[in-house]
């Protein structure tokens, strides 16, 4: 997604009503939050909208919205987002590259390095596994190992990951 400045639009399937919750957008390198009450969101019939400035080249946002947010004209509350993993979105910004201020662990092209040894990327910038993996290779470059990002031995914080 281009640029600092954002509409977001949710769609149902009948025309809604603002509710008591409220939109809120998160920024999750840092789990900054803005919100917006239900009352202040755009709403025209079945559609629901939001404006947000100042948003960050090369972050991930996320949005949730609470479950008493918005109301069909049945009165049945929407359902809501609670969860990270359901609408969010990367702001586009400077390409990922190694931070060479912190290397990674171990160095590459290191030996005798121990087995146990935690492997740690360092990036320039804040990033999230999505798919893929890391290789693992020895030094004559022969497989040794691979890795899924998103398994359970990959943990991270911002721009710096490790296994």
């Amino acid at each position: 997604m281009p640029g600092s400045s954002q509409k977001f639009s949710i769609t149902f399937n009948k025309p809604v009503l603002a509710g008591s919750g409220q939109v809120s957008l998160v920024r999750a390198s840092t789990n900054e939050s803005i919100k917006f009450p239900a009352n202040k969101v755009e709403i025209d019939g079945a559609k629901a909208s939001f404006t947000v400035n100042g948003l960050v080249a090369g972050e991930r946002y996320y949005i949730l919205i609470d479950m008493n947010a918005f109301k069909d004209v049945d009165e049945q509350y929407y359902a809501g987002i609670s969860s990270a993993q359901v609408w969010y979105f990367d702001v586009q910004g400077s390409a990922v590259g190694w931070n060479g201020s912190n290397p990674t662990t171990p160095k590459n092209g290191a030996s005798g390095v121990d087995i146990k040894t935690k492997g740690q990327l360092n990036f320039t910038r804040p990033v999230y596994p999505s798919n893929g993996s890391i290789t693992i290779q020895d030094k004559s470059g022969s497989y040794k190992s691979q890795i899924d990002v998103t398994s359970a031995n990959v943990t991270g914080r911002n721009e710096q990951y490790r296994h």
